[in-house]
């Protein structure tokens, strides 16, 4: 007779049981949740607005050109967007610490790669307002390396476009509108960067951005208009951005009250800027002298000096006049001293040395002249890069 053998029916387990036996109802349902709670990530950004108050630990939901929308503890919010200044972000992509590291050190190109990475990973974790606040940063990068570069502006342009169309409310759709003027004005398209500039103080005006971005914006047209051989306009135009700074200036504070400062010192310097462009020597040198003179603030002091050598230098082009050409080496030198506020106003006092030593040549230099000058242009191109003096540099390294 045939005997079955009892068979035992194998029982389905799960890795947590098979990893400890035996295994509670309460302690199963505890393993199984424990991994997705583990991976969940708090998010605690900081909301830094303008009058330097700090709003911590909300999570960042988006960033309109008009309202902040953001949760904390569990329930949603709103702020207006003009009481933001930035946002301090939570643990943000490895990207995005690289990219400002990439910045501080001048690296425009690789900040602009890193911030787009930033981008990609801010995205794929489903945090869209840093996704596209990258976005931004990395077309920024590329504006503010573009220098004087034409295919550089194209390139910025068309990065800034993309951000527009990817966040045409975004909070920062006023600043990507500007700098894709300036953009269009680099890349050789003056009709465009008029066109844009207009618009944008129209918007402007009509969605009541602020006072400082009518100034912002009255800058770029003055500075187009310089770009375009239009000199006296310029002059005109840049006198007009003093009273727009002085009119924004009444309800600045802060980081905004600094940089009005910024643009009615570029304002000041730019005028004079205008004489250089219209080969009118003698005025140019006047009145950099008398706001060399007059001037109490240290960058503009250094700007007016620097305008005044290299008005000197256009008028002995050509020529070694010892005598006005030594002037203008010490007036260069003291404005690389007193420069605290203005990259462009080193690095064109750093080339003007080299020009300089280039004209005065071996009969009135060392031997080592010719050394000295490549130095200095090797140094505005490696150290002020995005500066338009890195350009002149570069022609005169390849001479």
């Amino acid at each position: 007779m045939m005997t079955h053998a009892t068979m035992t029916p194998e029982v389905s387990t799960s890795p947590c049981q098979r990893l400890s036996r035996p295994v509670t109802l309460l302690s199963l349902i505890a393993l199984l949740c424990a991994a997705p709670l583990a991976a969940q990530k708090v998010i605690k950004d900081t909301l830094v607005k303008r009058s330097g108050e700090r709003l911590r630990a909300v999570e960042v939901l988006d960033l309109g050109s008009e309202t902040i929308s953001y949760r904390k503890a569990g329930s949603e919010s709103t702020m207006p967007a003009i009481q933001l200044s930035h946002v301090e972000w939570t643990e943000p992509p490895d990207a995005y610490d690289l990219a400002r590291a990439a910045l501080d050190k001048g690296e425009s190109e690789a900040a602009a790669n890193y911030f787009q990475e930033a981008s990609g990973k801010a995205g794929e974790a489903g945090r869209k307002a840093l996704e596209l606040e990258c976005k931004f940063l990395a077309a920024r990068a590329l504006a503010l390396g573009m220098g004087r570069e034409a295919a550089r502006g194209t390139a910025a342009q068309t990065a800034l476009q993309a951000y527009l169309d990817a966040a045409p409310s975004g909070f920062r759709v006023p600043e990507a509108r500007l700098l894709k003027a300036r953009a269009l004005r680099v890349a050789g398209d003056a009709a465009g960067a008029e066109a844009a500039l207009k618009a944008f103080e129209e918007d402007a005006l009509k969605q009541s951005w602020g006072l400082i971005w009518d100034a912002r914006a009255k800058l770029e047209r003055a500075q187009l208009l310089l770009e375009m051989n239009k000199a006296a306009e310029a002059r005109s135009a840049f006198q007009g951005v003093k009273s727009a700074v002085d009119a924004a200036l009444g309800s600045a504070t802060g980081n905004d009250a600094l940089e009005l400062d910024s643009l009615k010192m570029l304002a000041v310097v730019s005028e004079g800027e205008t004489y250089l462009q219209e080969k009118k020597l003698d005025d140019a040198k006047r009145y950099f002298a008398s706001l060399a003179s007059t001037s109490t603030a240290n960058p503009v002091k250094a700007a007016a000096l620097a305008g005044e050598a290299h008005a000197t230098v256009l008028a002995t082009a050509g020529k070694a006049d010892v005598r006005a050409l030594r002037d203008a080496q010490q007036k260069l030198a003291q404005a690389i001293v007193l420069d605290s506020a203005n990259a462009d106003t080193t690095a064109k006092a750093l080339y003007l040395q080299g020009q300089i030593l280039t004209t005065l040549g071996p009969d009135h230099e060392a031997d080592s002249y010719k050394q000295r000058a490549h130095d200095y242009f090797e140094t505005v191109v490696k150290y002020y890069g995005s500066s338009p003096w890195a350009n002149e540099a570069r022609a005169a390294l390849q001479k």
